[in-house]
């Protein structure tokens, strides 16, 4: 398995229920045998142009492992999802992956020191 970051802008007018969404992304990610490995929201963004008459969008980003012969067939699930007006699949960055670990071992780290006191 290799590692993808899936960027997702979903249609501006989920914001106020936005879960049925995420959760038809997320077993498209499982069903084609993917696993999530961190989601980052980064919520409602004025777009630099319009998307599909769209102004704005939702900011979804998702580290996924998944095989590389279906990465393909999770492209074409995105396309045919009504709530996403556009996507991106690319392979991770092994630098920028294991740069990311390490700030999120600090992380936990700096947390459980927190607790300790």
């Amino acid at each position: 398995m290799r590692e993808y970051e899936v960027s997702i802008l979903f249609h501006p007018d989920l914001e106020l229920n936005l879960s049925p969404a995420i959760e038809r992304v997320e077993k498209a990610i499982a069903d084609l045998g993917g696993a999530i490995a961190n989601t980052t929201e980064e919520g409602r963004k004025k777009l630099a142009y319009k998307i599909a008459g769209l102004d704005s969008a939702i900011f979804y980003y998702y580290d996924v492992k998944l095989e590389p012969s279906n990465v393909a067939k999770l492209d074409r699930a995105l396309v045919l999802m009504n709530e996403v007006i556009r996507h991106l699949v690319v392979a991770a960055d092994p630098k920028v992956i294991e740069a990311r670990k390490a700030r999120e071992s600090e992380k936990k780290e700096a947390k459980d020191l927190k607790e300790e006191e």
